[in-house]
């Protein structure tokens, strides 16, 4: 299938202080417990095994909140994140310890990543990868997967998982990510659609329209980004086709 790049200079926006929070068909707040399996350097292998707890506050679509992380021998940190729910999933980073207990060599490095949202008789689970990295600059610790879940049972959250579309079917990527000046995301469109493609924060906050409502053929699409000055940190690309929700975490480092 012939790939379509668009060649275009980025419109960065004017942004205000205060992002506008919009309705989510979700319900986050509480607590979810479960594990995080962080990898081996190659990725290949499970290095060790974390209790890993969000208790989290939601606001429209975004959370804040705190992370507890334990290891078997006692060693923890609570660690303040936030995020935003975005289709059926919900990206976040942590960004501040609280509270820690570790040997002194020991350094916490903090997680992020985007967590589908699915409900059973379980209850609500958050479920994905987790990359990690070191404060400030953002550069990659090993990662790892988690799996946690709220047993509350919440009408709403079971309503909307069947309804969801499931986006880990659709063809996006972003790549190369992490990036450090230029990055692209690649979509393919099964059909003629409309499609709008924003980089948004963790806040909410519009970072650049890259396609607003463009009407496109069926097909491949390479859609360039370029950092233009943004600090190290976490972006989110949305993309929207039709009244479909599609996104991936983004990942700026120094």
């Amino acid at each position: 299938m012939k790939t379509k790049t668009l060649l275009f200079a980025l419109t960065f926006l004017t942004i205000s202080a205060f992002a506008q929070k919009e309705k989510s068909d979700y319900d986050l707040n509480g607590k979810f417990s479960g594990k995080r399996f962080q990898y081996t350097a190659d990725q290949q292998g499970i290095l060790q095994t974390f209790q890993y707890e969000f208790d989290l506050i939601q606001s429209g679509n975004t959370v804040t909140g705190t992370s507890t992380i334990l290891n078997e021998k006692g060693d923890y940190a609570d660690i303040l994140l936030k995020g935003i729910i975005v289709g059926n999933k919900l990206h976040f980073s942590e960004y501040q310890t609280k509270n820690e207990s570790k040997p002194e060599e020991k350094v916490w490095c903090f997680k992020s990543g985007e967590l589908t949202i699915k409900a059973d008789n379980q209850g609500t689970h958050l479920v994905g990868s987790t990359p990690s990295f070191i404060p400030e600059y953002f550069y990659p610790c090993t990662g790892g997967y988690t799996d946690i879940v709220n047993p509350e049972q919440k009408a709403q959250n079971e309503k909307r998982s069947l309804a969801v579309n499931d986006n880990t079917a659709f063809d996006m990527t972003v790549f190369p990510n992490p990036f450090l000046d230029k990055t692209a995301i690649t979509y393919t469109l099964p059909e003629n659609q409309a499609v709008s493609l924003e980089i948004i924060d963790l806040n909410g906050r519009l970072i650049a329209s890259l396609e607003k409502s463009v009407a496109k053929e069926k097909g491949k699409y390479n859609i360039p980004f370029q950092k233009s000055g943004l600090a190290a940190g976490i972006l989110i690309a949305k993309l929207t086709i039709g009244k479909a929700v599609y996104s991936k975490q983004i990942v700026v480092i120094n």
